[in-house]
């Protein structure tokens, strides 16, 4: 995945800047139209656009996006005003810097073939729920749910060790700093306060499934507290060395949105299915699927 960052030294067209940093006609052609150049934090689609002096350029080539193809089972609920769906493990929620197309945020766009308000984020290997407003005059609303903490998101773990009661992990998430990619921990880098609830639903053969409620909306903060705590997410490589050899993603999944309809008032409680894999593994080890 190549990835250039530069500012340019003079005023230049975009294809011949290209050239000076070896990537191809044929490269820049394809990672223009996937939304791999972006000219001050925003993304170029034209090989004439004239980059001025001192832009920024991000420049990434060579990357393919996930592969997906929309699947209506992804939608769990849907109205005038809202659409809830569950998204898969390996597919952003929107955007990166190397590519803007087959994340969940473009395909929610594609199928309402119109506007998407997208409110909150999973990580790319996190499965489940993701809420987005089909009406801007409902945006206000939901952002103060969210502000407010008045939706409750509740996941799936499964983690290492055996935790035999509920647990409420309250430290502050910062960032790591000198790491790329952005790495997290427990008092990094400007920390803010994160607070999550764990909650034991079975122990089996030092593995437990926790159900993890996030009272705060901190990047990874599920992963980091889990992990913080000496209770790793199984398959989270990221955050636990040992889990580099197992070909496993965190098994990490929002469950449950519970919230107040922004129009209606009524009281909404969505719940998506666990993925297969996730299924499987707890299968395998002795669990029974929730």
């Amino acid at each position: 995945m190549p990835l250039r960052t530069i500012i340019a030294r003079k005023q230049i067209r975009l294809s011949r800047l290209a050239r000076t940093l070896g990537i191809s006609g044929e490269e820049l052609a394809r990672a223009l139209d996937l939304g791999g150049i972006q000219i001050n934090g925003k993304r170029v689609r034209d090989a004439a656009f004239v980059v001025p002096k001192g832009a920024d350029l991000s420049a990434c080539w060579g990357e393919e996006p996930p592969s997906f193809t929309f699947d209506l089972r992804w939608i769990i609920f849907e109205d005038n005003w809202l659409i809830c769906m569950n998204k898969p493990a390996g597919m952003t929620t929107q955007g990166t810097r190397c590519f803007d197309v087959n994340h969940l945020y473009f395909f929610v766009k594609e199928y309402l073939n119109g506007y998407a308000g997208l409110h909150h984020r999973l990580d790319r290997d996190t499965t489940g729920l993701v809420l987005f407003t089909k009406d801007q005059t409902v945006n206000r609303a939901v952002g103060q749910l969210f502000q407010d903490k008045t939706i409750r998101k509740s996941y799936l773990a499964l983690v290492h060790g055996d935790i035999n009661s509920p647990i409420t992990v309250d430290s502050p998430i910062g960032r790591v700093p000198g790491l790329k990619p952005a790495r997290f921990w427990i008092h990094g880098e400007n920390s803010k306060n994160a607070t999550t609830e764990l909650i034991p639903l079975a122990v089996k053969s030092g593995l437990t499934l926790v159900e993890a409620w996030p009272l705060t909306g901190r990047t990874h903060q599920i992963r980091v507290h889990l992990a913080a705590s000496g209770h790793p997410i199984v398959g989270d490589s990221f955050y636990n060395h040992n889990e580099v050899l197992r070909k496993l993603r965190p098994l990490l999944h929002c469950r449950r949105l519970h919230f107040l309809h922004p129009v209606s008032g009524e009281s909404m409680t969505l719940n998506a299915p666990l993925p297969e894999d996730f299924k499987s593994f707890l299968e395998e080890n002795g669990f029974n699927p929730v």
